[in-house]
């Protein structure tokens, strides 16, 4: 007896025009390519904490915009959306050490590793696009499943929760 999978409710307009919008990112002349569910994975393999910050972490990012780790999450995540071939992708998802290291050459060239240089600004000003486009999607969805359940569920907080202000 196979059942199917619950259906959460994910909005695919959201959901598409989330993915369409990251087409458009760049780093300092550098296309970027979208946040891709492979990228999602790979940046989670490589421990990625956005999305999955306790509420500490979480009420620090509000009030500051900084997180234990949102420089790491930067680099990963920048990294991961500059790689166009696809087998890279999965290779930073089956062997992140390795990975990281790559990561730290392409971080230290794009000055994503000191907060005071000028260039960490714009990395930091992608990263938040990119993931904020990405709650979108999430929100919806949320939306959607918490009207039809009536229920809310505890756990790490959730990225619509994480725009500083």
């Amino acid at each position: 007896m196979n059942e199917e999978p619950e259906d959460i409710g994910h909005d695919e307009k959201a959901v598409e025009k989330a993915f369409i919008e990251s087409h458009a990112h760049s780093l300092d002349g550098l296309k970027l390519q979208p946040y891709s569910r492979a990228r999602r994975m790979a940046a989670q393999a490589m421990k990625l904490h956005y999305g999955t910050l306790g509420d500490a972490a979480a009420d620090e990012f509000e009030k500051t915009g900084n997180y234990p780790g949102i420089v790491h999450d930067i680099c990963v995540v920048l990294w991961i959306c500059s790689i166009t071939d696809e087998r890279e992708i999965d290779e930073a998802e089956c062997n992140p050490r390795k990975a990281r290291d790559n990561m730290r050459v392409f971080a230290e060239k794009y000055g994503l590793i000191d907060q005071i240089d000028p260039r960490f600004n714009e990395g930091y000003s992608v990263f938040l696009k990119i993931m904020n486009e990405l709650a979108v999607s999430y929100v919806t969805a949320k939306k959607k499943t918490m009207t039809d359940s009536k229920k809310k569920k505890k756990g790490s907080r959730s990225p619509q929760a994480l725009s500083p202000t």
